[in-house]
């Protein structure tokens, strides 16, 4: 295992377990631990503290944190539940297609999350609403385009609050996405999805204990034999399994226990359910 605090000064450490917010962040010192992780073969590991990190322009390779998994390798990043708090530093204009945490999409790479907490720091973050994008393409965490197709994402038990855009977004192919114990609050401008898979995994999609806004789904280049299966599910806001319109194809959704709560927003033309 490899521990984040090693990696930060003695100011940073103690600021960090202190809740003390480090100007400019710390996303250089969370890559250079994350790379020792991969090369170790170790997990990361972030203990209860505020991680702050320099708010992304999405232009700047040094803005953000990045995560860039070797083809064939995994990574677990954990901490100590909502106590770890992953922050986004609100203190420029956001532009472009801005993230906080971005994956390199390799070959074959597994990434999980597992107890943290995520805050995209939304209600205090400045945006130019001259810059759609900085809504349409945000994300809390977001993959970037990589070298080949991943095998699987997962998140188990994390929340995201003050998502910019959405909380996780996969414009890639991947094969599987497992989410267990999701939470997902605290918007107070455009909405946006919790969950977004502008690509749906090539094979399973499994979400169970899903609390949060919105989820949505935009089912073009469909692989035929994908399985999306929805379990303890509610959903506050818009939920959407229909997608783009324009394609014709369907997803093949199974559900059990899923409550949706809005009146409008809602689209679900699948062919299992």
């Amino acid at each position: 295992m490899i521990n984040a605090l090693d990696f930060l000064s003695p100011n940073q450490h103690a600021d960090v377990l202190s809740y003390t917010p480090v100007a400019g962040g710390i996303g250089k010192q969370l890559k250079e631990a994350t790379d020792k992780a991969i090369q170790r073969g170790d997990s990361l590991y972030l203990p209860a503290g505020l991680w702050l990190i320099k708010a992304n322009d999405g232009l700047s390779p040094l803005s953000g944190w990045r995560i860039n998994i070797p083809d064939n390798k995994s990574l677990l990043v954990f901490g100590d539940g909502d106590a770890t708090i992953i922050r986004r530093e609100a203190t420029e204009t956001l532009k472009g297609t801005s993230s906080l945490i971005f994956i390199a999409a390799n070959d074959k790479i597994n990434i999980s999350f597992q107890n943290l907490l995520v805050d995209g720091n939304e209600a205090n973050c400045p945006i130019d609403l001259n810059q759609p994008f900085a809504h349409e393409q945000s994300a809390n965490v977001k993959f970037l385009r990589g070298n080949g197709t991943p095998n699987n994402v997962t998140f188990d038990n994390v929340a995201m609050t003050g998502c910019v855009g959405d909380g996780f977004q996969t414009n890639v192919k991947i094969q599987s996405l497992q989410v267990r114990n999701w939470r997902s609050y605290g918007r107070t401008r455009r909405p946006r999805a919790d969950i977004q898979l502008s690509r749906i995994p090539l094979q399973v999609t499994n979400v169970t204990n899903f609390i949060g806004d919105a989820f949505e789904m935009e089912p073009s280049k469909l692989n035929a034999e994908h399985v999306i299966n929805l379990n303890n599910m509610l959903v506050r806001g818009a939920f959407d399994l229909a997608g783009d319109k324009e394609t014709q194809q369907f997803a093949n959704v199974y559900a059990s226990n899923v409550t949706h709560l809005a009146q409008v927003g809602i689209g679900l033309p699948f062919s299992n359910f």
